[in-house]
């Protein structure tokens, strides 16, 4: 007896006396003389009127639910696996594996001055003092600053001086006429820490690209300071 569905197989399973008119017992035809007698394990009693078709239909129907329960079993969605309300999932704050760069400059400092000239003459009793310096102070100036290009050229009968050249192309010169060599050598340390900007005054030291919009403060306003 063909089952159609599931429902029906379910049904069998519950009342399979009511659905299918089971015997008790049954004889199973034996291509012999003799005849076999199966007993049914779930029930003591059976009418004998029941063919062999139906008893095999319902071990049938029995396999089919088994294997159905087990596949539907195995194919139920996971709950934990679509759940409408996941948790909120946290996330901790943590730095990037990378060193701080200066953004100002200040990591990658360059030196505005990229040049000095050094003239001097070389009878004149002005050029006494920047003599002694070249002979002296200037190879170890030059050794300390090797981002600095120097030259020395002599200038007859004009009185010595140091000229900077800086990267925003200007320039800066100073004479070092009748000056030590200790004097001269705070002359070119002068020229080489300058910006190479040009000097005006300062009235405030603190400079902006943008003054402030608080203004000017005045005792007279606010809270209305009574004079």
């Amino acid at each position: 007896m063909p089952l159609s569905n599931v429902t029906d197989v379910i049904e069998t399973i519950n009342n399979p006396v009511s659905y299918f008119s089971l015997p008790t017992t049954q004889t199973l035809p034996i291509p012999s003389t003799s005849t076999r007698t199966v007993a049914h394990p779930h029930q003591a009693k059976r009418p004998n009127h029941v063919s062999p078709l139906q008893v095999l239909d319902l071990d049938r129907a029995s396999r089919i639910f088994s294997r159905v329960a087990s596949d539907a079993a195995e194919n139920l969605p996971n709950p934990l696996d679509h759940d409408p309300w996941p948790a909120p999932t946290t996330m901790t704050v943590s730095g990037l594996p990378r060193l701080s760069t200066g953004r100002n400059g200040v990591g990658a400092f360059i030196l505005q001055c990229k040049k000095l000239d050094f003239h001097y003459c070389d009878w004149a009793g002005s050029s006494k003092g920047m003599n002694s310096f070249i002979k002296t102070f200037l190879p170890k100036f030059a050794a300390a600053h090797p981002q600095i290009e120097i030259t020395v050229s002599p200038r007859p009968r004009k009185h010595p001086v140091i000229i900077g050249q800086y990267i925003n192309g200007r320039e800066r010169a100073i004479c070092v006429g009748n000056m030590e060599p200790l004097q001269v050598l705070q002359k070119a340390t002068l020229l080489r820490d300058a910006s190479g900007e040009k000097v005006k005054r300062v009235n405030k030291p603190v400079q902006s690209i943008n003054e402030s919009v608080r203004g000017v403060w005045s005792p007279y306003h606010g809270n209305g300071m009574r004079v």
